[in-house]
């Protein structure tokens, strides 16, 4: 559920940062990045560029 949330948001506007996310989703920073890092462990989710810069691609 916490994953679907983290990922529609990024889906959403690619270029939030996690801080952003996680105020928009109701979570806490660090359990976003958890998040983050799992969704990319699978496969469906990627960073493209610099942490300050960059942005989050969905597949």
């Amino acid at each position: 559920m916490n994953q679907k949330k983290v990922y529609d948001a990024l889906a959403d506007d690619g270029s939030l940062s996690l801080q952003a996310v996680a105020d928009h989703t109701g979570l806490s920073i660090g359990g976003v990045k958890k998040i983050c890092s799992k969704l990319q462990d699978y496969g469906i989710l990627e960073r493209s560029g610099s942490k300050r810069d960059g942005i989050w691609i969905t597949k």
